[in-house]
């Protein structure tokens, strides 16, 4: 009988604040007010839970992915974006520390995030989201070098860097874009100045901007030209790619040089189902690329239409002779003009035959956009 007494005694002991059972308990209580719809009270709970947790187990574990996952959940369904946005570099690192998936699928999603929430308009400073998109990549890059790993490793970060360079070309400022299309292209906005060491870091990016895409390209070229086999399709689009930024910054010869390059290759390589003129089928909006594209709803204070025209494209990827064949609403004129001034101002990768370029004429597309 007196053998059983501590047994007895610490079955009836009082749990502690920090002992895990209590955790699990949190957690449950925060999942029933989650799912009931009460985000604010689970999030009182997820972060006692994320408290005890570093207590019982560490600053940085595993099991705190999930919570932050759970945590990120009722921020956006609240709308606490700037709270969202701590959140999801948190897991970013959390999830890279543990190994959480491939290193590049991780530093994509981080960056898509901070591209969302460039292209939303959200905080004072977008700029910072450009940079953070910028030094995702730069980071994984470094690492990847440090540890020796084949340079293919690095193209996808190097092509996510271009996504980032084609945003910062059209910063302009932290006003809302005027004109969102879905196949691409944003608006301008005006200039707000800033004195911090970030905005001089963005500043000096900006200064940069075409010499930094450029050498970009230039390094997915080099590596991808230094593989044993040679990849021909990686490469032609690399040159497509490449034509693309020259044409971004109007060097138009250049331009076509690359596209050229990219004909060539698929021409020379002795392959009779290999068609070059596939990668041309027709003249495509620039960018080419993730960069403008966007899941967020449009701005409540901006009309939606949807548009069918017909145009054609020169040699040099501009865009002429465009008319409306459908129009809706068909009663406004803000729809027509923001189109057609939109449609001005893309630039187009040209049709190439026989490894020259050429106009194209008829060229009919589709557009829903808000304006």
């Amino acid at each position: 009988m007196l053998a059983a007494a501590p047994a007895c005694a610490q079955a009836v002991r009082p749990f502690s604040a920090y002992d895990p059972v209590r955790v699990d308990a949190v957690l449950a209580e925060a999942g029933a007010l989650r799912a009931a719809g009460r985000h604010r009270d689970a999030l009182r709970g997820y972060r006692r839970a994320i408290h005890l947790t570093r207590i019982n187990e560490g600053l940085d574990t595993p099991v705190q992915i999930g919570l932050l996952e759970r945590v990120l959940e009722s921020q956006l369904a609240l709308g606490l974006r700037e709270a969202a946005d701590g959140t999801q570099e948190n897991l970013y690192r959390l999830r890279l520390r543990h190994a959480a998936g491939p290193a590049e699928r991780l530093a994509a999603a981080y960056s898509d995030w901070k591209r969302e929430r460039y292209l939303g308009g959200a905080g004072t400073a977008g700029y910072r989201s450009l940079l953070a998109m910028i030094d995702v990549h730069d980071e994984a890059l470094a690492a990847l070098r440090s540890a020796g790993e084949d340079g293919v490793a690095e193209v996808p970060h190097l092509y996510h860097r271009l996504e980032a360079e084609y945003l910062v070309s059209t910063y302009a400022g932290e006003n809302s874009p005027v004109t969102h299309v879905h196949s691409g292209g944003v608006g301008l906005a005006d200039y707000q100045t800033a004195t911090d060491l970030d905005a001089d870091r963005f500043r000096r990016l900006r200064k940069h901007n075409f010499r930094n895409g450029r050498e970009l390209l230039e390094r997915v070229i080099a590596i991808l030209e230094a593989q044993p086999e040679r990849d021909v399709e990686a490469l032609a689009a690399a040159r497509i790619a490449l034509g693309d930024w020259y044409l971004w910054w109007y060097r138009r010869g250049r331009a076509l040089e690359n596209y050229r390059e990219a004909w060539s290759l698929y021409a020379d390589d002795g392959d009779p189902a290999t068609d070059p003129a596939a990668l041309f089928p027709g003249p495509r909006e620039l960018p080419d690329a993730n960069s403008f594209s966007t899941g967020r709803a449009p701005d409540p204070y901006q009309q939606p239409a949807r548009a069918r025209v017909r145009f054609s494209v020169s040699r040099l990827g501009e865009v002429r002779d465009i008319e409306f064949l459908e129009l809706e609403p068909g009663d406004a004129p803000g729809a027509r003009s923001a189109l057609y001034q939109l449609l001005k101002n893309y630039r187009f990768r040209p049709l190439l035959r026989d490894g020259e370029v050429v106009a194209a004429s008829d060229v009919v597309r589709q557009y829903r956009y808000h304006y």
